[in-house]
C-alpha cells in the first residue's frame, strides 16, 4: 500500500494508517478530526511520541482525576495555577506532591495508549501527514 499524506478514514483505517507510518520511519505530525474531535499526533520514526487531543476526557487533569490521585477541587487549582504560569499540568502535580515523576511517566504513557485506541476505532474522519524534521517534533514533545 503506498504512503497517504492526506485522506479519509472511510478509504483507509486508522490501523492501516499507522502500519504505514511505520513501515517508512515517518517524522513529522499526523492530524487527525472527526466531528469536532481533533488530535495531533506526533512521530518519530513512525513512532508515535505524542499526542494532543480535544476530548476533555482524554486530558491529563481529567484521567489523573479518575485515577483517584486528585479530587476535582485540586484539579481546579492546579488549572487555576497552570493558566496563571504557563507551566504544563504535569509538571505542575509532580511541583505540588501529587505525582511523582515515575507515576507522571506512567499516566502520559496510558494517556497516549487512551486516545491512540480511541483513534483507531475510528471509520470515518480525515488525516493530514505532514513531514518534520526529527528536531522540530522533539521540541514539541
Amino acid at each position: 500500500m503506498p504512503f497517504l499524506e492526506k485522506g479519509s478514514f472511510k478509504h483507509t483505517s486508522p490501523v492501516e494508517l499507522f502500519l504505514m507510518l511505520k513501515k517508512t520511519k515517518a517524522t513529522g505530525v499526523l492530524k487527525v478530526q472527526r466531528d469536532k474531535i481533533k488530535k495531533l499526533i506526533y512521530l518519530l520514526n513512525g513512532d508515535p511520541v505524542s499526542i494532543l487531543s480535544n476530548v476533555k476526557s482524554e486530558s491529563l487533569g481529567q484521567i489523573v482525576l479518575k485515577l483517584g490521585k486528585i479530587n476535582s477541587d485540586e484539579l481546579d487549582e492546579i488549572l487555576k495555577k497552570q493558566k496563571e504560569t504557563g507551566k504544563k499540568l504535569g509538571s505542575i502535580m509532580v511541583e505540588a506532591g501529587k505525582l511523582s515523576i515515575g507515576e507522571l511517566k506512567e499516566i502520559l504513557h496510558k494517556q497516549n495508549v487512551i486516545k491512540l485506541k480511541e483513534l483507531c476505532m475510528w471509520n470515518e474522519g480525515k488525516f493530514v501527514f505532514t513531514k518534520k524534521p526529527a528536531e522540530d517534533v522533539k521540541k514539541k514533545v
